[in-house]
């Protein structure tokens, strides 16, 4: 008989290539619990794994949910590593999973955005629309656009209209 002991994408699981994974604490419901190579290494108490199944870096974003006992709000999101340890000090209220340029979308008021690394570290200005497409970024502020790179530097600065010219 062979069991499997790579996690699979369970509805509160999430998982990456290195022996790790997280889920949201089965037992109690309180908190995610942080694994390596089967062993739990670390509960984070009062948050929620925001998104679940493969993920291509060893960070997970978990968001929080009320409780008095904790002090916490709903609806705020934090990035934690592989081991459990917050990967900044700030906490958003939108954080989305690192896109295939190694940067994640991120607000703290839902009106302005920026990215961040995988080290936690502001990537680029602050804008209030950021699309990737076709690995640069589409970046808006007060209804113009411009471009960004990966490294955060606005090769066509965001000062633009730019005009649709699809044909009806």
């Amino acid at each position: 008989i062979s069991i499997e002991t790579t996690p699979k994408a369970y509805n509160n699981k999430a998982y990456n290539n290195s022996n790790g994974y997280v889920m949201n604490n089965p037992t109690t419901f309180n908190g995610v619990d942080f694994y390596k190579n089967g062993k739990l290494v670390k509960n984070v108490s009062c948050r929620s794994l925001k998104e679940t199944g493969y993920m291509a870096t060893d960070v997970y974003i978990l968001g929080t949910y009320y409780s008095r006992d904790c002090g916490t709000q709903q609806g705020e999101y934090e990035y934690y590593k592989a081991n459990g340890e917050k990967l900044n000090d700030k906490s958003y209220k939108r954080a989305e999973k690192f896109d295939s340029n190694g940067l994640a979308e991120v607000s703290e008021d839902k009106t302005n955005y920026y990215m961040i690394d995988k080290n936690g570290k502001q990537v680029g200005n602050v804008y209030t629309n950021i699309s990737l497409d076709s690995g640069f970024y589409i970046i808006t502020n007060n209804d113009l656009k411009g471009i960004m790179n990966k490294q955060g530097k606005e090769i066509i600065p965001a000062g633009h209209e730019f005009e649709n010219n699809a044909k009806e």
